[in-house]
């Protein structure tokens, strides 16, 4: 018998039907040959286009529900969503940055008279705040009152004066820090023999995020992306007891990374029905089985005469003895806590936040007890400006586009802009970088005694602010943080040096006629500001130079300004003045009116606007 020719293209019930019919009439001719509507082989040849047609819809619905950009169900976008590494919210939490305060007794009279630093609070992160209408929220950072940075300055004002002597009693700290909307809540679950990927679901259906789960051992278990990932960041305080050396630098760098490794760890992921699952890992044995360790089995031993078993196919999971993915609980107890949030709700108004429950240190050796009282008791706070951001789940678009967007993000570093961006997006907490720059590497070359560059290695070249937002080098204790911080994302083959880069500072001084009409003086003044904004901390970087055309247009612009006669630039280096102490010649950096900084990773700056730019106003 001859092969019978099949048309599979065919897609919906008209040309499955069409195709039928021709079907018969070519292979059976003498069979069957009556196609009238009212037949009875129409009937189920439109019976098979019918079926043909339905299985159709569902083929192509089936492959389109695999695909991101065109699922519809919310089951299948959270899944391929997840897949990718995101987490769809299920509700955003409102944020609110806070004024908070305390007082402090004076020391010293007279001229000397100042805030006594040794009663300043630390209060500590997770401090519980609300409104007068009982919406919560918790605060994200510790607040340290005796610690002043550029990023987040203390604020004295004098607060009550001794009516009798006129001197100052009590000075008001003021700080900020952000709050985030949520309510904290518990719950327990038991498990008795272990069963390997256990899971279990929380009540809520709005939850913001899981805070803790602790075992009735005391052990905390640790939320990872993935069960495979087995070292997790871990935050400790800088003080003495942790390391003398780095404790010096407590203020400007209040915590202290560290990576951990752990075989207590769990990940979350959401439902359909927008709860959060906890999912454990399978592992029942010691702490040992989570070793990373390779296996000779597997690997082959590399002795004279035995080949490699290692080729292009290779499993990376036979490095592993282990494929336990973290401890299954077994035989305890686990409380979770969580907060939950009430979306759009939270989006309070202004001045609403004025409630809170303040944990704080403080060393009250050799304090008076009474002082003490009054200070810890002096805590408040308020927000100045609404709360915002707070949101119901993310719609079905939102979620597409967000976890598209984070799977091109990728959470690795491997060009120069990842290492700057990584380096500034670094917790303040753990010590504030301003500015970054990486080159390559150099080494030298063991023949010809030429630098060449290292492609294992790269330098990092950091600077901080200080309190007065002045550029200044990082401390070892931020160093140390930034290190351990970039190597969740860097290149396993990356060596990564990080080196305090260099500050030029410069001082300016001009010469401008005034149109007749106008004031010398304010003119004067507003050019001065108008330089101040040019060169502001903020907008000199790395490798950026002084355009001399640029400056002189900035001047020339200013309101009154006739002509700009005469600018020049001179280095201020001395560093008993404060400055950074590094030389440097202006004049013969200078190459098409631009002064160029040095090769060496520097960065310009005017550290004392109020003295190092001065002009004056001349007669023709």
């Amino acid at each position: 018998m001859a092969s019978k020719t099949i048309n599979y293209l065919s897609k919906d019930f008209d040309s499955y039907r069409a195709n039928l019919i021709e079907f018969a009439k070519t292979y059976y001719p003498n069979t069957y040959n009556d196609f009238s509507e009212a037949s009875p082989g129409m009937m189920f040849i439109e019976m098979a286009a019918y079926v043909g047609d339905v299985l159709s819809l569902y083929t192509d619905h089936s492959m389109k529900e695999t695909l991101l950009d065109r699922a519809q169900e919310l089951k299948n976008v959270y899944a391929i969503a997840q897949t990718f590494g995101y987490k769809p919210r299920v509700t955003t939490p409102s944020t609110a940055r806070l004024s908070i305060y305390q007082l402090v007794p004076s020391i010293n009279t007279g001229a000397d008279s100042r805030p006594d630093y040794s009663y300043a609070l630390i209060v500590n992160a997770g401090a519980p705040c609300s409104t007068t209408g009982g919406v919560s929220f918790t605060t994200l950072n510790q607040v340290d009152f005796a610690a002043s940075s550029s990023a987040n300055p203390t604020t004295v004002s004098v607060y009550q004066i001794n009516q009798t002597t006129g001197q100052p009693e009590y000075y008001l700290l003021k700080k900020h820090v952000d709050c985030e909307h949520g309510d904290t809540k518990t719950q327990s679950f038991t498990f008795g023999s272990a069963k390997p990927n256990e899971s279990l679901v929380l009540n809520d259906t709005n939850v913001i995020g899981i805070d803790s789960i602790v075992d009735a051992d005391g052990n905390t278990w640790y939320e990872v992306d993935n069960l495979a990932q087995d070292t997790v960041f871990k935050e400790d305080v800088n003080q003495w007891t942790f390391d003398p050396q780095l404790s010096e630098y407590k203020h400007q760098t209040p915590k202290i990374l560290s990576m951990l490794t752990t075989p207590r760890r769990f990940k979350t992921t959401v439902t359909e029905g927008n709860e959060i699952k906890i999912h454990f890992g399978s592992g029942v044995s010691s702490y040992k089985d989570e070793k990373i360790i390779p296996n000779p089995t597997n690997l082959g031993t590399a002795l004279p005469g035995e080949k490699a078993k290692i080729d292009k196919g290779f499993d990376p999971s036979n490095f592993l003895y282990s494929r336990t993915y973290g401890l299954a609980p077994a035989n305890t107890t686990l409380t979770v806590t969580y907060r939950v949030g009430s979306g759009v709700a939270s989006n309070v108004a202004s001045k609403e936040i004025t409630n809170i429950t303040a944990t704080t240190q403080l060393d009250t050796q050799g304090l008076d007890s009474a002082v003490v009282d009054i200070v810890e008791d002096s805590v408040a706070i308020i927000n100045d400006e609404p709360a915002t951001g707070g949101s119901g789940p993310e719609s079905l678009d939102d979620v597409k586009r967000n976890s598209m967007a984070y799977f091109s993000a990728q959470k690795r570093i491997v060009t120069k802009d990842d290492y700057i961006l990584r380096s500034l997006s670094m917790p303040q907490r753990f010590g504030h970088i301003s500015k970054a720059f990486v080159i390559q590497d150099q080494q030298l070359n063991a023949q010809s005694s030429d630098e060449i560059k290292n492609p294992l290695a790269v330098n990092l070249y950091v600077l901080g602010e200080d309190e007065n937002a002045k550029l200044t080098s990082i401390n070892d204790a931020t160093k140390l943080n930034l290190k351990n911080y970039l190597s969740q994302y860097r290149m396993l083959t990356d060596a990564v040096n990080i080196k305090n880069g260099y500050i030029i500072n410069f001082g300016i001084f001009f010469d401008i006629v005034v149109l007749p009409s106008y004031n010398s003086n304010a003119v004067l003044l507003s050019c001065i500001d108008k330089l101040r904004n040019t060169f502001h901390t903020s907008k000199m970087n790395f490798g950026k130079p002084i355009i001399k055309k640029d400056v002189i247009l900035d001047i020339a612009n200013v309101e009154g300004v006739q002509s700009v006669i005469d600018i020049r630039y001179e280095n201020k280096y001395k560093t008993d003045d404060g400055y950074s102490g590094n030389k440097y010649d202006m004049n013969e950096a200078t190459r098409n009116d631009m002064i160029y900084p040095s090769l060496d990773p520097s960065v310009f700056e005017v550290k004392y606007p109020e003295r190092d730019i001065i002009g004056r106003v001349v007669n023709y």
